[in-house]
Parts: structure tokens; C-alpha cells; sequence
């Protein structure tokens, strides 16, 4: 999402603009080669738009649907002051799944937050719009096998485990003789059958803080021990799959967004506020990309903030 309102394709290596349009505002699924996105509401908040845009250009693929949302729903992009919406799509064969929810925040203490949802099912050669009723049983992945699920809620697991490849994957922590550890446990996906813990780091050395947006790799981070400051961290990035460390970099976050390409650590840095000789500054969020082998920003671009408005 730029910060003029629209959305812009960007090459991961040399950070360079492939496209921009202004005909919708945030990306929400790449299905083929159509990126569907929601647009602005444009005075129309009591509906979700839709549209199609081709991947290769940014230009409409023909797809268009409004969406008529229940009475003061309203379908912001940006966060109010006590509300935000999110939508989420994929694609189950011929037809769009278009789920919704709406939080609203008390106003006052001891009121307890709302929230609304719904699902429609949308026919993407015919833009025919159904209604998905909660009893409705909607296709969905196959369960993981019975032993991922067993340790997931035995609360071992540092997080939650995650589909990699042929094998489902999770940090933990483990004890042995030689002192506490975060391990890799994985299994493979068809059977469930447990593959040896892959050793990550010594408890207490990092914190683990989350899975990278295409879920293959583990951001674990800590302060950097060669700042004076204090306010800079070391990064470690895992592999899923095999537990082996990937990369290294260091930042002024404890962690973001972020995904590896190539050799690149792509990621969002939040929105940063500061003075710059006695004036007042303010930098919007950044997705940058770092080298992973020289350590230098390659590139960045400004996103859109959707933070809350208002008081």
C-alpha cells in the first residue's frame, strides 16, 4: 500500500516501482495472475469493494463486486478511533471466499468490545454473491496429523507450529545435561512422525519473535551486544526446515515483518517520530531491504500507515 492511497508493485531486488494504481488500496490475495484488493470506500462506507487488478500491469481484470455490509459497519482501510475492519480472501475452486470482521472498542469501562463477522462466496467468472450461513461447512486444509496437534496444545511450543514444505515445524524450549535450550520439533506431514530436535540456540540467548509473512524462516532477536546505545538488536533468522541459521543482520527493531529474498532480508519498519534540528519529523513506515552479506540498506520505500485516527 503507497502512501498516496493506491498500491504499487515493487521489484524485491532493486526496489524499483514495476507499477502503480490508484483503482484499489490494499492487497489482498494473488490468485493466477490477478491480485484482488479492496478499494477505497469513496463515501460509500456500508460496502466492501472489490476488484480485480492483473498482476503483470496493475490494470482491471474485469472482477468487480460491492459487498453490502450491516448497518454502521464500515469497511475503513485505516483504523478509527475505536474501530477497524479486516477482510480476507482465498480462492476455493471456482468462487471467492470473502471473509469480514468488524471490532468495535467500549467507550466507556466495564462495556464489554463488539465484534461482527460474515463470509460470502463469491463466483469470480460471475460475480455472483451467496451468503455462507455459520453452519455451512466451507472446504479447508487437511488437519494437521494427530501428534502436531497433541504437542500444539500440550503448551510446549514457543509458537505455533507452521506447514513447511512436507513437514510441519515449531520452536520449543528443552532441557538436558548441558542446560536448557530452544530446540527446532518437527514431523513429517503425512504421518506425524517426529524428526530429530534440531538445536537453535541456549535459552535466554534470543527471543523468539515470529515467522517470516511466507512462513518459512524464524525471526529470533536480541540486543546487540556491540551497540553503546542499547537500542539496537542483533537479528537471527532460522529455517524452518532445517533449524539451520540463514542470516544475521542487525536493527534498530526487536523484530517486523519481514520475509527473505534471495540475499535480502525484506521488511516493514514502523512509523518514526523524532526532531532533526529543532524540527519536528515524522517518517512513515518503510519496507527496506538489507543485504544480509554487507550489512547496508539496499533500498527502501514508504508504505501507507493505517494506524488509528482520532482520539
Amino acid at each position: 500500500m503507497n502512501p498516496q492511497g493506491g498500491i504499487t508493485a515493487i521489484h524485491a531486488t532493486s526496489g524499483e516501482s514495476i507499477w502503480s494504481t490508484d483503482q484499489a488500496a490494499k492487497p489482498l490475495l494473488l490468485h493466477g495472475d490477478i491480485l484482488f484488493a479492496q478499494a477505497e470506500p469513496a463515501g460509500e462506507a456500508g460496502r466492501l469493494h472489490l476488484v480485480g487488478l492483473r498482476a503483470e500491469d496493475g490494470t482491471r481484470s474485469g472482477f468487480a463486486v460491492a459487498l453490502e455490509l450491516p448497518q454502521g459497519v464500515s469497511a475503513s482501510i485505516d483504523r478509527g478511533p475505536r474501530t477497524s475492519f479486516q477482510a480476507e480472501l482465498r480462492a476455493v475452486e471456482d468462487d471467492l471466499i470473502v471473509s469480514w470482521s468488524f471490532a468495535t472498542s467500549p467507550a466507556r469501562r466495564g462495556d464489554k468490545p463488539q465484534l461482527q463477522r460474515s463470509v460470502w462466496r463469491v463466483g469470480l467468472a460471475s460475480g455472483e454473491v451467496d451468503a455462507v450461513a455459520p453452519g455451512d461447512a466451507l472446504p479447508e486444509p487437511p488437519p494437521p496429523p494427530q501428534q502436531v496437534t497433541t504437542a500444539a496444545e500440550s503448551g510446549g511450543l514457543l509458537r505455533a507450529p507452521r506447514l513447511v514444505a512436507d513437514l510441519f515445524a515449531a520452536p520449543a524450549r528443552a532441557q538436558s545435561d548441558t542446560g536448557d535450550r530452544v530446540v527446532l520439533k518437527r514431523w513429517r506431514s503425512d504421518s506425524g512422525q517426529p524428526l530429530p530436535d534440531v538445536t537453535l540456540f541456549p535459552s535466554g540467548a534470543l527471543k523468539v519473535r515470529h515467522a517470516s509473512a511466507d512462513g518459512r524462516h524464524l525471526l529470533c532477536s536480541r540486543l546487540d551486544p556491540a551497540s553503546n546505545s542499547g537500542k539496537r538488536y542483533e537479528w537471527s533468522i532460522f529455517s524452518l526446515e532445517t533449524g539451520a541459521r540463514v542470516a544475521r543482520i542487525h536493527s534498530p527493531w526487536a523484530g517486523a515483518s519481514f520475509v527473505l529474498h534471495g540475499a535480502s532480508v525484506l521488511h516493514v519498519s514502523p512509523a518514526n517520530r523524532g526532531r532533526v534540528g529543532g524540527r519536528r519529523v515524522e517518517e512513515p513506515p518503510m519496507l527496506r531491504s538489507i543485504d544480509v552479506e554487507s550489512q547496508a540498506e539496499s533500498w527502501s520505500r514508504p508504505v501507507r500507515s493505517t494506524k488509528q485516527r482520532g482520539k
